[in-house]
């Protein structure tokens, strides 16, 4: 049935009735990162897609973790592009294409969250990482290029993605009795990266970083029975779990000297 498709485009699968001509995840995969690759679409468009379309025949809580990492994949391509420490002509034109993104992510992981579907942890901690990988570096690129410009509801967004994130990894945490040494160190990434970016973005605001500071102890606790069962040392997430805490502190205290 694929090969009947085998010149498929993105234009055609944005109508194509992909559920009834059996086309595989990894066919559909390969179209969606060749035309990010190719420049025929943009990163949150194809978010929109998946979003709008595609995720009801191909379900996120059906994904394992080579799902989410190809998925993830299609993303990157577009953003392997994106200059993110330029300061030239085409400053206007990154910052409108970054808060697009970071709204669409946004929207992208607030409907995929209110679901209240479970994920593979470990692919979901893939794509998560990603998603704050970019969210980073859109932050960097903002501190440099965007300071007459008004970032509240960049700002909003970027603290919605955060919350959205600690949910959806709490969710999977909820529904499994026992974690893998593989998943394990799944969400030990992801804690590394949610932290950096707490304590490194000034866009994260107080109270998403107290929330953020919340999970990592809800998690410590609740899993510290597999860190002594495996011989695990999360020795960088801890760390930065510490420095994390230490940064609620210090705003707390330029808050209250505020007063």
């Amino acid at each position: 049935m694929e090969d009947q498709y085998s010149n498929l485009t993105y234009s055609t699968l944005t109508t194509l009735d992909a559920s009834s001509n059996n086309l595989s995840k990894d066919y559909v995969f390969v179209v969606c990162a060749n035309a990010i690759k190719c420049g025929e679409v943009t990163a949150w468009k194809l978010l929109q897609l998946w979003l709008n379309k595609l995720r009801y025949y191909y379900k996120f809580e059906d994904f394992s973790f080579t799902d989410w990492k190809l998925f993830t994949v299609c993303y990157q391509n577009h953003f392997d592009k994106i200059d993110f420490i330029g300061t030239g002509s085409g400053v206007d034109s990154t910052y409108c294409n970054l808060a697009t993104w970071l709204n669409e992510s946004s929207v992208f992981l607030n409907t995929i969250c209110a679901g209240a579907a479970k994920f593979n942890l470990q692919g979901i901690c893939y794509f998560l990482n990603f998603i704050w990988e970019t969210v980073q570096n859109t932050c960097m690129f903002f501190k440099i290029n965007s300071k007459e410009r008004n970032l509240k509801s960049e700002m909003k967004n970027i603290n919605s993605v955060h919350e959205s994130s600690h949910k959806m990894v709490w969710n999977c945490l909820e529904e499994l009795s026992e974690l893998t040494v593989v998943e394990y160190y799944a969400v030990g990434q992801f804690i590394q990266r949610v932290c950096l970016n707490s304590i490194t973005d000034p866009c994260i605001g107080i109270k998403t970083k107290i929330e953020t500071w919340k999970f990592l102890a809800k998690f410590m606790l609740k899993h510290e029975s597999f860190k002594e069962m495996y011989n695990i040392k999360l020795d960088l997430a801890e760390m930065a779990m510490r420095a994390l805490l230490r940064e609620v502190r210090t705003n707390l205290i330029e808050v209250n000297e505020k007063l």
